[in-house]
């Protein structure tokens, strides 16, 4: 079986970026797979990937494209199993929670633009984009062929979509739900039974 990857079109996100949170369960595969594990993209916008071989290895990152350059935050928690990952684009901070901590948080610098004569900064906006969403792989358009590469290998489940910043209270919250479906519960009914009995010693 080939590499899986989901188109999503979602034409809301194809307006303003500048506010929005994407929250994904993942267990990802190392045994196969690409140097980098796509875990949702939007070509020319932003990607929420994994890395397998690139340094650091096993850990997730979130890069997000101005028109000009791309800034990128990089969790430091190694994700060998089931974890939760937070993106979150709030205006032009980057950040990026993993198992509901925050891990990573950059900023998308200001361009340097003339007006005039004089030198300036501008405003910094994600680029905005109609390419389509792309669950488990990169989508890149060169020279109007289109090409998919950077397959996520393992799990992927109840991916998310905010047009809102979430604040630490609600990815906690989100996070602990998780925790509450993944942690096994205790089977009373397959306990053995205690057996009391009453003694009564002579001396």
């Amino acid at each position: 079986i080939g590499p899986t990857f989901v188109t999503i079109k979602e034409q809301e996100l194809n307006n303003d970026l500048n506010e929005l949170t994407i929250s994904a369960f993942i267990k990802p595969n190392y045994t196969t797979g690409s140097a980098e594990f796509t875990i949702l993209s939007k070509e020319n916008s932003f990607v929420l990937s994994l890395n397998n071989i690139l340094t650091p290895e096993h850990v997730a990152k979130f890069s997000v494209f101005d028109g000009i350059s791309w800034t990128e935050v990089t969790g430091t928690s190694k994700i060998e199993n089931w974890s939760h990952l937070i993106a979150i684009i709030n205006d032009t901070r980057v950040s990026l929670y993993v198992n509901g901590t925050l891990e990573d948080t950059s900023y998308i610098s200001e361009p340097m633009s003339f007006s005039g004569d004089k030198l300036q900064l501008t405003t910094s906006d994600v680029m905005i984009s109609d390419s389509d969403l792309i669950l488990g792989a990169y989508l890149s358009t060169t020279r109007g062929e289109s090409i998919l590469s950077k397959y996520f290998s393992g799990l992927i489940d109840k991916v998310f979509i905010y047009k809102e910043v979430l604040t630490d209270s609600q990815i906690q919250e989100i996070y602990s739900n998780f925790v509450e479906q993944i942690t096994p519960k205790l089977d009373l009914a397959l306990l053995l039974p205690i057996e009391v009995q009453n003694t009564t010693s002579t001396l």
